[in-house]
């Protein structure tokens, strides 16, 4: 099996679940950038999806799975955007959180899915009941 290739058919399933082998998660080396605030996150986006953008089709056709493009963007610090401020994050607000999801999903759709998902979990760990689970 060749985690590298990205492809889904080089995963195994149980049932309708997708089991990624273990030398697909990979610890970064450095860690993730972090956005000062609103303007810089729109500009991060746009440059992100001026990587992503070109290959997207391909992906989509190959069904090649975007672990390359997911950690380009949780290093750009985009998946920390609405982390608040007291915790070191950015903590854009709605609306820009919602353009750059535009940008990023106008580049790919599939990819532009992936952060809508991840900034849910982030909010419920916003508003979790207590501070050590924040």
């Amino acid at each position: 099996m060749e985690a590298s290739t990205g492809k889904l058919d080089n995963f195994p399933f149980i049932g309708t679940a997708l089991i990624a082998p273990i030398d697909a998660i990979a610890v970064p080396a450095e860690p993730a950038y972090v956005i000062r605030g609103d303007a810089e996150a729109l500009e991060t986006a746009h440059h992100f999806a001026a990587q992503i953008g070109p290959s997207a089709a391909a992906r989509d056709r190959d069904r090649t799975l975007p672990f390359a493009e997911i950690e380009a963007f949780s290093q750009s610090g985009l998946g920390a955007i609405i982390v608040p401020r007291v915790y070191g994050g950015t903590e854009v607000s709605a609306a820009t959180l919602a353009e750059v999801f535009a940008i990023i999903a106008a580049a790919d759709a599939s990819i532009g899915q992936i952060p809508q998902n991840h900034t849910a979990f982030l909010e419920l760990l916003r508003y979790a009941r207590n501070e050590p689970q924040r």
